[in-house]
């Protein structure tokens, strides 16, 4: 689920990722433009072109001046399609405050084509709330 806040003037908006597997959870808040999720979900709508395919949304850095990072990494992990996301988040703030998470989200090349549909079209002014769930 994505979740944004268009309070701001400019175009840049606050976002809230929260992705689960089942057994793993994470959420990330981050900033992008309110068609930041666009590019990603073009190139998901024809994914796999090959069983090498990858695609990713990465925002910020692994290191400090970046307060976060997040990594959404869609690839292969089989020769007839099999499809996953690898999703990684991480904050830079000092202990207790910290967090880092890394899990896999399984799934299969058409749930993801409708991911990259739904997000290529989305238009947080509209909908301030997008839900998908793996398939």
């Amino acid at each position: 689920m994505i979740d944004a806040d268009l309070d701001r003037i400019d175009k840049v908006s606050e976002f809230i990722l929260q992705v689960s597997n089942g057994s793993c959870s994470a959420s990330q808040q981050f900033y992008l433009q309110r068609d930041g999720f666009k590019d990603f979900g073009e190139k998901l709508k024809d994914f796999p072109a090959s069983s090498e395919s990858r695609i990713k949304l990465e925002w910020g850095g692994l290191d400090r001046p970046w307060a976060n990072y997040l990594l959404l990494d869609v690839f292969c992990y089989d020769p007839t399609g099999k499809s996953a996301i690898k999703v990684r988040m991480e904050t830079h703030f000092v202990e207790p405050h910290y967090d880092k998470s890394e899990f896999f989200i399984i799934s299969y090349p058409a749930a993801l084509n409708i991911l990259g549909e739904r997000l290529s079209n989305w238009d947080p002014l509209d909908e301030s709330t997008f839900e998908w769930h793996a398939a």
